[in-house]
């Protein structure tokens, strides 16, 4: 587009929010120095589901008829004229609700719903709790399935259930963060790119199970809840690797950062840190 004479300029997903006022590091305001709320400056589902790419369905996320929901988004913003497509009329979503199964925070509702209008069509789907409790299990905070059988690719957790008042659980992500030794001064505020390309960083992907359970096939919808759920639980072993065993092998230990640590049983056994389970 550049090339010919177009402004234009690429926007990530999942790197840029709104900062938060006064933010300076994790522990003056929310951590990243971000708002609890996850406010992006452009929301690329919704331009996706305007540009006739899909539909959102029950957990928010963007569903199209080639690939399910196992999508990634980005945006170019350009001064290009362009003919737009029209928007989906298929729904790839029939509502299955496996989406609020494989949350490890129970972020979305299986029957309360909320809705958007966009580009005036209201598109309805699960109502969410507040993006604090995603915070928490996205960046690895708590892993554990409610059923605490199966796990993320986190091996820590907290308390849980979370507390129904949300103040509460804004105020436990900000403790969660702040504690993070890896969360803070300047390299609180690090994008996603910068933790992802900068060697000098530690970067995980723990979760993503409401945007990737779902598939083009319907057969593989319940085949892949099935394999997470008797997945076992991650653990973190003495080499510092995280591997899966079955969720009998799995011990709990306190940690000084607001979180415990899942360690294998028998490792466990020999270690002077004392359990929770």
């Amino acid at each position: 587009m550049k090339v010919k004479g177009y402004d234009a300029v690429g926007i990530e997903a999942n790197s840029i929010y709104r900062p938060e006022d006064g933010a300076t590091d994790a522990k003056t305001v929310s951590g990243f120095g971000l708002l609890v709320g996850l406010v992006p400056n452009l929301s690329h589902r919704y331009r996706a589901v305007a540009a006739g790419i899909g539909q959102l369905w029950w957990s928010d996320n963007l569903m199209t008829p080639q690939f399910g929901s196992a999508v990634f988004l980005a945006t170019v913003l350009t001064s290009t004229s362009m003919e737009p497509d029209p928007l989906l009329e298929e729904d790839p979503c029939d509502k299955c609700k496996l989406c609020t199964t494989v949350c490890p925070v129970e972020l979305i509702s299986n029957k309360q719903t909320m809705s958007v209008t966009i580009a005036n069509r209201e598109h309805v789907y699960g109502r969410k709790g507040h993006n604090a409790r995603c915070i928490i299990g996205r960046r690895g905070y708590h892993g554990l399935g409610p059923n605490e059988k199966w796990s993320t690719w986190s091996t820590f957790s907290v308390d849980y259930p979370f507390s129904d008042n949300v103040a509460d659980v804004i105020d436990l992500s900000r403790r969660v963060r702040s504690a993070d030794p890896d969360r803070q001064s300047t390299r609180a505020f690090l994008t996603q790119r910068e933790r992802c390309f900068n060697p000098n960083e530690t970067y995980t992907n723990t979760c993503a199970n409401c945007g990737l359970i779902c598939w083009e096939k319907r057969n593989d919808w319940e085949e892949n809840r099935r394999l997470l759920m008797e997945s076992g639980v991650v653990v973190l072993n003495t080499k510092g690797e995280r591997v899966a065993v079955p969720e009998g092998e799995a011990v709990e230990m306190d940690t000084p950062y607001e979180v415990r640590v899942a360690v294998p049983r028998q490792e466990a056994r020999a270690s002077p840190i004392p359990s929770t389970s």
